[in-house]
């Protein structure tokens, strides 16, 4: 019963597929989770990647 029920389950790159979204621990189709907000570790990795993202904006922006 348990093998059967394994068969059953979709994985993140079938998800992703599916839905044509990007799930992941912080963001789900470009929308920032609940969740990030609650865990630390998770609210990390959110500041990090708007970080990057706001030093690569700068970057193209002034570059020009």
């Amino acid at each position: 019963m348990e093998s059967s029920l394994q068969a059953l389950r979709i994985t993140h790159d079938e998800l992703d597929q599916l839905t044509g979204l990007d799930i992941s621990a912080v963001f789900m189709g470009g929308i920032i989770r609940p969740s990030a907000w609650r865990s630390r570790r998770h609210l990390l990795s959110l500041a990090i990647t708007e970080c990057l993202v706001l030093g690569t904006i700068l970057i193209i922006c002034l570059g020009k």
